[in-house]
C-alpha cells in the first residue's frame, strides 16, 4: 500500500510541475533536442576584448566590445509549446550568472538538455538578436537570427 501512495504522489509532483519532463519525443518545444552523439560536443571560448579604462564601468560599455558568435547548441524561437524562445548553450559552457537578450533578462531554465545549460524568456516567442551572457565579469555574445524555427549553433 506505501508503494501505490508513493507512486501516485510521484505522479502528481510531475503531473503539477511547469517543466516538460519528457523531452526527448520528436514533438518537443521545450529547448531540448537530438541526441548528444548527433553534434560536435565541444565548447571554445571567445576571447573578449578587455575595457581600457575602470572595470567599474556601466554594462552598455562592457557590451560593446562583445565578439558576438553561434558558439551555443541551438536556438529556439517557439518553445515552450510555442509560447517562448530558449537558447541551448554548448555542452562544458559554464553556468553563467546572467543572460540578457536585446537587453531583456533570460531565466535560467536548468541544464536537463544532456547537461547542457538553458536560458529562456517563457512568455515571448519569435525572438531573435543579440544575447549577452555575463560571468564574473566576463561577458560572452551570441547572435541568433531566426524568428520562427529551430536554429543549431556551432557545437
Amino acid at each position: 500500500m506505501r508503494l501505490v501512495i508513493l507512486a501516485l504522489y510521484l505522479v502528481l509532483t510531475l503531473s503539477l510541475s511547469a517543466c516538460d519532463w519528457f523531452d526527448d519525443d520528436d514533438d518537443d518545444n521545450s529547448g531540448g533536442v537530438g541526441t548528444p552523439e548527433a553534434v560536435d560536443q565541444t565548447y571554445t571560448e571567445t576571447p573578449q576584448a578587455e575595457p581600457a579604462e575602470a572595470a567599474e564601468e556601466d554594462v552598455s560599455a562592457t557590451t560593446e566590445n562583445v565578439d558576438y558568435t553561434r558558439n551555443y547548441h541551438h536556438w529556439n524561437p517557439r518553445s515552450w509549446d510555442g509560447k517562448g524562445s530558449s537558447i541551448v548553450l554548448c555542452p562544458g559552457a559554464p553556468k553563467y550568472d546572467s543572460c540578457e537578450l536585446n537587453g531583456d533578462s533570460l531565466r535560467l531554465h536548468g541544464n536537463r538538455d544532456y547537461g547542457r545549460w538553458i536560458w529562456t524568456n517563457y512568455n515571448t516567442r519569435g525572438l531573435s538578436g543579440k544575447i549577452t551572457c555575463t560571468k564574473d565579469g566576463v561577458t560572452v555574445g551570441f547572435e541568433v537570427t531566426s524568428k520562427s524555427s529551430l536554429q543549431y549553433g556551432s557545437c
